[in-house]
């Protein structure tokens, strides 16, 4: 009866140990900070396909666009303002449509360090943006390089920069 017992305690201990080791780094590969990632990029996405937009929708240049009394070329800033103006509607709704018709997917991802005091991990990807609309064609690959910190509360920050 003391052996099950001695056996119940080491399995839950390792158990533990096993789940509590995942939590002290981060990792890239794990399917909730690669969504977090994609989630990330979508945001910067939509705000670099918003600069020729906004530029085409108001027929400003993008260097002068917040002198003349519009938002900082931001997607969410503008989508804040949507209904201010008829061509911030017109930008925010085909940079809408043009994600809508993109899907994003993680390749090649790297894990490039591990900081164990920060609990951060830094990492490398490729984004794959493919076309999920009438006309699809090979997929577009950009370079995004991030990190995925564990927070004090446990919850995981993550930051993402697309490389050039």
């Amino acid at each position: 009866m003391c052996s099950h017992y001695v056996r119940l305690c080491l399995l839950l201990f390792f158990a533990s140990a096993a789940m509590t080791c995942g939590k002290q780094f981060p990792s890239p590969m794990d399917p909730n900070i690669q969504k977090l990632t994609l989630t990330a990029c979508d945001g910067l996405i939509r705000d670099q396909l918003l600069i020729p937009v906004a530029q085409a929708c108001t027929g400003i240049h993008a260097s002068t666009i917040e002198s003349m009394g519009y938002p900082t070329l931001k997607y969410e800033a503008w989508k804040a303002a949507k209904d201010q103006n008829p061509g911030i509607k017109s930008a925010v709704d085909q940079v809408d449509s043009m994600m809508q018709q993109t899907s994003l997917s993680l390749s090649g991802i790297r894990l490039l360090s591990k900081d164990s005091e920060l609990k951060r991990t830094q990492f490398a990807a490729e984004l794959q943006l493919s076309d999920s609309g009438t006309n699809p064609r090979s997929p577009e690959k950009i370079n995004i390089a991030g990190s995925a910190q564990l927070t004090e509360d446990g919850q995981v920050y993550v930051q993402v920069t697309l490389v050039e």
